[in-house]
């Protein structure tokens, strides 16, 4: 792929935007020369303030508060330094660092996801962080996570946190219904068949297939790798069309036939999650993040959350697959104090400052470091403790699963596959038209193909 074609392509229409933050005004430094041995340790004779510009998207309060706690103790580390932290929401923050790559206003140090933190790489907008990894202790890592942020052999990004969408099920529900947690994706349909009663506004699993959003899209990677498919091919191109792919396709159908509410079509994440809070919805493929979304949504469900793996194709099948994702860390380039900001980086990772911020949300939040997962302060809390068994079986599905994509993550497929909601429109055509599958997945990936080639 040709870098600036495609760096065309992702800036176009970008330029008119701008945002406001936070936290104050946008955009970190932008000249690329390397500090002096003297800010290196900080010394409080430096004749003007070192700013390090750290730009995330932990909106919530308490994930804030816990960022901006390191933050303060490295300012009192290094006297004449000063972190300036700007936040910006996961909605807007592709838009807010494409743009900042145009004007040439971007931070020091950033969140990313996955297949975002390939396309800083690649638009050699970030630095390596080995060396971070290595102080940290590489072998300390959730391996998958940093084969997966890996581009050109090199690590330019550090996963801070995982998650893994898994079965989450109201106990008490299926324990009246007499139905045993499903295993497959048939016992799944006939679960959800089972439980939905629209008489009572009662459904079984949502399936959201808003194009806002790529949580259908999220669902039909899952069920594919569980049948042995590949939405996203070694080349880069996507496949619908074929046996297993329409297989997969015809799976979330049915799902959606069994329990879903017409009005689903339309629903984003949003809509999913606060179904489950209600108790509206008796099933959910979603993350720990709904352990205590429950909780504190609809704390008397909270004593009734079931936890499964997401199914298997067949009974006894094992579990190789499954979506995973990691929230993670990167340097840009443009850094005015590089070694600075490794070590704000490293910082984040010391471990009272860790288990600090992954208990904001316990359960989904799970550790990218094995050592820390164990450890007893990480364990000393009444959601892990209480969830223990569920919160292991998410974790041995970040260790399995990958983003949509998996080791493609370094293509640019990826990027339209979600953001651009061609699956969804798929979707929404054959339930809305009654175009046939066959017709639908054929166009649409003749499509979603033809965009990709473009980049090429």
């Amino acid at each position: 792929m040709k870098l600036k074609k495609w760096l065309a392509t992702l800036l176009a229409g970008l330029m008119v935007l701008s945002f406001t933050s936070a936290c104050g005004p946008s955009g970190g430094p932008s000249d690329s020369g390397k500090e002096s041995d003297s800010s290196k340790s900080g010394s409080s004779d430096a004749e003007e303030t070192k700013t390090i510009t750290f730009w995330h998207s932990f909106t919530q309060p308490d994930r804030e508060a816990a960022i901006a706690k390191v933050c303060k103790e490295f300012e009192a580390k290094h006297p004449g330094v000063k972190v300036d932290i700007e936040i910006y929401p996961w909605a807007t923050f592709h838009t807010k660092w494409t743009t900042g790559l145009a004007t040439k206003a971007l931070p020091d140090i950033s969140t990313a996801l996955v297949d975002e933190a390939i396309m800083m790489a690649k638009s050699d907008a970030t630095v390596p962080v080995d060396d971070v990894i290595d102080q940290i202790g590489r072998d300390r890592f959730v391996q998958k996570p940093l084969k997966i942020l890996s581009y050109d052999d090199k690590n330019y990004a550090i996963p801070f946190y995982t998650h893994c969408r898994v079965l989450l099920y109201r106990k008490d529900v299926f324990a009246e219904k007499n139905i045993e947690p499903p295993e497959t994706w048939q016992e799944l349909i006939a679960a959800s068949k089972a439980v939905t009663d629209p008489s009572k506004n009662q459904y079984g699993l949502v399936i959201p297939m808003s194009k806002s959003d790529y949580i259908a899209t999220s669902f039909l990677y899952i069920i594919s790798e569980s049948l042995g498919a590949h939405l996203v091919k070694s080349d880069g191109t996507v496949d619908l069309t074929s046996p297993k792919m329409q297989e997969s396709i015809n799976i979330l159908l049915d799902l959606y036939k069994a329990g879903s509410p017409e009005g689903s079509i339309n629903y984003a994440s949003k809509e999913e999650n606060d179904m489950f809070f209600q108790g509206k919805s008796t099933i959910d493929i979603n993350t720990g993040f709904n352990i205590t979304g429950v909780r504190d949504s609809a704390p008397q469900y909270y004593d009734q959350i079931g936890i499964v793996p997401t199914p298997v194709e067949n009974k006894g099948d094992p579990r190789n697959s499954g979506f995973a994702d990691y929230i993670s860390l990167v340097v840009w380039k443009n850094a005015k104090y590089p070694e600075l900001t490794k070590e704000l980086l490293m910082d984040l990772y010391q471990d009272d400052n860790y288990i600090d911020f992954l208990h904001c949300t316990p359960g989904g939040m799970l550790p990218a470091l094995t050592d820390i997962a164990e450890s007893e302060k990480y364990l000393d809390n009444e959601v892990i403790q209480k969830f223990k068994k569920e919160i292991d079986i998410i974790q041995e599905g970040v260790a399995v699963g990958a983003p949509i994509g998996g080791d493609m993550a370094a293509s640019p497929s990826i990027n339209i596959i979600k953001n651009q909601g061609l699956i969804e429109s798929m979707l929404q055509k054959i339930i809305l038209e009654g175009t046939p599958v066959d017709q639908a997945a054929k166009e649409t990936e003749a499509k979603i193909n033809q965009e990709i080639a473009q980049l090429k």
